[in-house]
């Protein structure tokens, strides 16, 4: 039997001070957003508001993954290591986001029913604000290295680190639809905007979470997508002698790492070219592999 294990280099740390620094701001501006929506009336400033106040929780869970991982990063009882608590975070932000889209379309829909009156020049500067701090958390978080080495490896992703800029982009989104439901209603009198702006943001957000539960879940589910990946595997087997591959699984343990797990069997097998191949496609973090040489008519 053959084991290779490849350690990569966690960026835990540095996500979890932007992340803290992202969770700090947004708590502030969910408090100031909920405060003036009550204030002024504005069912599209008030939902942001809640929306913002949700993903600072969603935040809390990112922050607490980070540091679980690190806590039990050498505790064996974690089999296959800490990563799927980042997927985890990250699946559980994706609820939070589609139970924050239910409770704006309830509200949304009670103000279309029966709207308030509406402080349309102090909803708007604070909407304003919002927007321009979201911009500033969304800078924080983003990161042009991690996108790169998403492109030039099957565009892994820390879940936790994209249900966070995910939140971020969320909250801006609906910031915007409310200064132009906010502008609408104090220069063209349409109040229904404001409300019907919570129904549209909360579409929006409810695909983005679908999007984040699934990518989340097939890894949560060890679900292998990549057909290509099996495909080029059992070509490298092949090449290397094997002529029956009696059992084969790929799957992510975490959202950058990927484990190979196979039972060959062959006359001629090709040991360390084989391992050598699998290791370039840099496609796995550890291989084991359990070879079945014929000799003389029997196994070994």
């Amino acid at each position: 039997m053959l084991c290779e294990t490849v350690h990569t280099l966690p960026e835990n740390r540095r996500n979890k001070r932007r992340t803290t620094v992202v969770m700090s701001i947004t708590a502030i501006t969910a408090v100031v957003e909920i405060n003036m929506g009550m204030v002024s009336g504005s069912m599209a400033l008030l939902s942001d508001g809640i929306h913002t106040g949700t993903h600072t929780l969603a935040f809390l869970f990112t922050l607490i993954a980070y540091a679980f991982a690190e806590r039990h990063a050498r505790n064996k009882r974690f089999t296959f290591g800490t990563g799927k608590v980042g997927v985890l975070a990250g699946y559980t932000s994706a609820i939070g986001l589609v139970i924050t889209a239910g409770f704006m379309v309830r509200e949304s829909i009670l103000r279309l029913i029966s709207p308030t009156d509406i402080r349309f020049r102090d909803a708007l500067i604070v909407a304003a604000i919002s927007l321009i701090i979201n911009v500033f958390c969304a800078l924080i978080l983003s990161d042009k290295h991690q996108r790169q080495h998403d492109r030039g490896h099957n565009h892994h992703h820390d879940h936790n680190l994209r249900a966070a800029y995910l939140h971020v982009l969320t909250d801006a989104l609906t910031a915007v639809l409310a200064i132009i439901a906010l502008l609408a209603g104090m220069l063209l009198g349409m109040v229904w905007l404001d409300p019907a702006v919570g129904i549209v943001g909360a579409a929006v957000i409810l695909r983005w979470a679908w999007s984040l539960l699934t990518s989340t879940g097939r890894i949560l589910l060890d679900y292998n997508e990549d057909n290509d990946l099996i495909e080029e595997t059992k070509g490298i087997f092949r090449d290397s002698g094997v002529e029956h591959i009696l059992d084969l699984h790929a799957w992510r343990v975490s959202t950058q790492q990927r484990f190979l797990m196979a039972t060959v069997q062959g006359g001629c097998i090709e040991k360390e070219p084989m391992l050598d191949k699998l290791r370039a496609t840099n496609h796995f973090a550890h291989i084991t592999i359990d070879i079945l040489c014929d000799h003389e008519g029997g196994k070994s």
